[in-house]
């Protein structure tokens, strides 16, 4: 009886552990963001060439707004759609009606106030790579 009272306790518990947690990533990336600082980098065979921390001076319309739908706009004019599968963000926006410009983010921190945006892409024969910082406002 102690065995099957044992089996029964570790199947409840191994139940719990692996139900899949709930990506909070589409419902914490709702709402409004000023950029931060962005940090930019030139890799080139894990030796980094360029190093540069870009402060955003902008006036405070520059921003981004994500909706719950999956669209968004950036300065409250230049329409785009997101999607967010596990951690990273996908935004796609149409350039002057004839190019479609699509961008993979990886959300690298996000809370109640800050969300930060890695994204790292091949560069003239290196890597880009690009934490970029923002803050929530209302």
């Amino acid at each position: 009886m102690k065995y099957k009272y044992l089996i029964f306790i570790c199947l409840i518990t191994f139940g719990f552990a692996a139900c899949k947690k709930e990506d909070s990533y589409p419902k914490k990336i709702v709402g409004n963001w000023s950029p931060g600082d962005t940090r930019r980098q030139l890799v080139k065979n894990g030796v980094t060439t360029y190093d540069s921390t870009f402060v955003f001076s902008e006036p405070a319309y520059i921003y981004l707004t994500f909706n719950s739908d999956g669209s968004g706009k950036y300065s409250q004019r230049i329409p785009f759609n997101y999607k967010i599968v596990n951690n990273k963000l996908m935004l796609e926006r149409l350039i002057d009606n004839a190019y479609m410009e699509r961008d993979t983010f990886t959300i690298a921190k996000i809370s109640d106030a800050e969300m930060i945006l890695h994204w790292d892409v091949p560069f003239e024969g290196q890597r880009f790579v690009e934490d970029r910082h923002y803050n929530r406002f209302k």
